[in-house]
């Protein structure tokens, strides 16, 4: 009887080892975006290929976190009331008021 335990273990290690890199890959790509509000403001988020994320009214202290893999554009009502975090980084959206942000 032939045996096939070390060429089944090589290639289980190499696929296993396969499958990791595209994990670690896929996940590189997600970039997870949290929006903040410093109070009651309507946020839509729209993903690449305009499937909404997100529609609805976050209250002040309210946090509302997506994964993007690519860009996503952001409409708001009072663009005061909405900060924004991604990769450590905090920033308002730069305008009062009605607006939008194109975040890539």
């Amino acid at each position: 009887m032939p045996q096939t335990g070390g060429f089944l273990s090589r290639n289980i290690i190499v696929i296993g080892s396969i499958l990791l890199a595209f994990v670690v890959a896929a996940m590189n790509q997600l970039s997870p975006i949290t929006l903040i509000a410093t109070g009651e403001v309507f946020v839509r988020i729209i993903g690449k290929d305009k499937e909404v994320l997100f529609d609805g009214t976050l209250i002040e202290g309210q946090r509302k976190t997506v994964n993007a893999v690519d860009s996503v554009e952001i409409r708001y009502d009072k663009g005061q009331n909405l900060m924004m975090e991604r990769d450590g980084q905090r920033m308002g959206m730069g305008r009062s008021g009605v607006g939008r942000s194109l975040i890539q």
